[in-house]
């Protein structure tokens, strides 16, 4: 058995995907959000590296520039910690047809090395029991195609379902956003595209935005009777695609 390092808490919720009440799943209780530089600067502070964070910087940008352009050059990619490469997703109708923009997407493929694996090995869950009274996100509707938790279609609904998640409160990043998982640039959805807005859904009409991934973020003062006095950000845990 793996010593463990690392032990996370988990909340669960109820699973609304099946027609079940007595079903439920589990979330981790992440922590916040680190930045590339505070990652060189962990391995320094925390992790004993003798290198300066901005040799620790440098290096990693050159390693990750580098794979970028090898994959995209139709290398595979294999290392102790991530293994990458590129493939094509979509039907092609016959055996001469052409890469069509609108029909296919490039999508990279990133998969754990032995050392990322071995580190997840070394890490503990603790459940935690039911989530209550917290704010989330659990089921985001396709409305155009029926999908769930896959896709979402330009200029067609979004249903978002979850708790606590009504647009509220008088801070002016208040709102919907999609927030894109290739190079985390964030998109505001306008507040005429929310056709409805209650505290377990939120509809808004999807914009015109690039083909890709993107996450649904709400970022809300609403908490029932008295706002928060600050805004808090609640992120969706599934990736949405856009073709």
């Amino acid at each position: 058995m793996a010593t463990i390092y690392h032990t996370l808490n988990a909340y669960l919720y109820q699973n609304h995907l099946i027609d079940d009440s007595v079903s439920y799943y589990a979330r981790i209780v992440a922590n916040r959000s680190l930045s590339f530089e505070e990652v060189c600067a962990s391995a320094v502070s925390r992790g004993g590296s003798s290198l300066s964070v901005e040799a620790i910087r440098m290096g990693a940008e050159a390693f990750f520039k580098e794979m970028s352009y090898l994959i995209c050059d139709g290398y595979c990619i294999n290392t102790d910690w991530i293994n990458a490469s590129l493939k094509v997703v979509g039907a092609f109708d016959g055996p001469h047809s052409a890469f069509d923009d609108e029909k296919h997407q490039k999508k990279f493929v990133v998969l754990p090395g032995t050392a990322l694996r071995n580190e997840l090995d070394a890490t503990a869950i603790e459940v935690k029991g039911l989530l209550e009274g917290q704010a989330y996100i659990n089921k985001v509707t396709d409305t155009y195609t029926g999908n769930v938790n896959s896709t979402m279609t330009i200029n067609n609904v979004l249903k978002i379902a979850g708790d606590k998640i009504k647009i509220d409160g008088d801070n002016e990043d208040n709102g919907v956003y999609f927030i894109n998982a290739t190079d985390g640039t964030s998109i505001r959805v306008e507040a005429a595209r929310i056709s409805n807005n209650y505290p377990k859904y939120v509809d808004v009409t999807v914009p015109e935005i690039a083909s890709g991934e993107y996450t649904v973020r709400i970022i809300t003062q609403y908490n029932g009777a008295t706002p928060l006095n600050s805004p808090r950000t609640i992120d969706f845990d599934s990736v949405l695609t856009v073709s």
